[in-house]
């Protein structure tokens, strides 16, 4: 084998423990109280740097009531991550698009949220997502 051939794959021999080892999202189903933000009173839409496409998320407060791994995670880092969440309280962000002068969720709302959290350390740099669900979700 050349030189050059043994370089290449030498490079990639040091590649793969960095590329194997890309975090994939920890995927949680979220309970939780809807709460003042620390920011306002009750929900409130806010035009962020978080996302740039010209729509307002929905700014609500939260008390994680519960919280599990979606599917039937084996991963301890997973399921402790999930765990962790129950008892908080924070701010959080709803991903969508919401319209200021129609909000739908009031203090004291539960809602049943998809959590996905992802590495800050990796594109998109953000490293929190709640999306809404359903109860046919």
């Amino acid at each position: 084998m050349s030189t050059l051939g043994l370089r290449i794959i030498g490079s990639l021999l040091f590649l793969l423990p960095v590329l194997t080892s890309a975090k994939q999202p920890i995927i949680c189903v979220i309970h939780a109280k809807v709460i003042p933000s620390q920011k306002y009173g009750a929900p409130k839409t806010e035009y962020t740097h978080l996302k740039n496409d010209g729509r307002p998320m929905l700014l609500v407060g939260i008390d994680i009531v519960s919280s599990r791994v979606v599917g039937s995670s084996k991963h301890r880092q997973q399921q402790h991550y999930c765990q962790s969440l129950i008892g908080q309280k924070k701010d959080i962000y709803l991903s969508g698009s919401f319209d200021p002068n129609d909000i739908q969720i009031h203090l004291g709302d539960e809602l049943k949220l998809k959590h996905l959290h992802l590495s800050a350390k990796q594109y998109p740099f953000w490293p929190d997502f709640y999306y809404p669900l359903t109860d046919h979700s």
